[in-house]
């Protein structure tokens, strides 16, 4: 049996019912496209690193390439020449220790002599011990060419 009388909402707490529920709906609402965002943000961090890490090495792997097929030419070459392996010859180059106040030029100059052009020879020396520049301190030990 149905009543024309009008029933009240129920008071629940502060709230009637109803908008306690669509203020809760809100919240939960706002917490997931919270949630939402952050994940998006860590996925995204997550491919960048991923593609960073990719990157990295595929250009290790090209350098290395690059590292042995310079290491095979210069073999194939002291082959062709009937030189010894590089390896061994680096050993029976003499070496110079360097004094304070020393640069690369002055050594240069004390192991070409006169008729060879000093140059080459601080080339040379950077080639033998790997030096990226021509700085070197005081107890460095430099391996330097031979000159006839």
């Amino acid at each position: 049996m149905r009543s024309n009388a009008r029933v009240a909402p129920r008071i629940v707490g502060h709230c009637r019912q109803s908008q306690m529920c669509q203020s809760a709906r809100n919240r939960i609402n706002a917490r997931r496209r919270s949630h939402r965002r952050a994940m998006l943000r860590s996925m995204a961090v997550i491919a960048t690193m991923i593609a960073a890490m990719a990157v990295v090495s595929l250009w290790g792997t090209s350098e290395l390439a690059v590292g042995a097929r310079a290491a095979q030419t210069q073999h194939q070459l002291a082959q062709a020449t009937g030189d010894a392996a590089p390896s061994a010859r680096k050993r029976d180059l003499p070496c110079v220790t360097v004094a304070p106040g020393d640069t690369l030029w002055s050594i240069a100059k004390r192991v070409a002599g006169e008729n060879v052009d000093p140059r080459q020879v601080t080339k040379r020396i950077q080639e033998l011990n790997y030096l990226t520049s021509p700085l070197i301190h005081a107890g460095q030990t430099l391996r330097v060419p031979s000159m006839p």
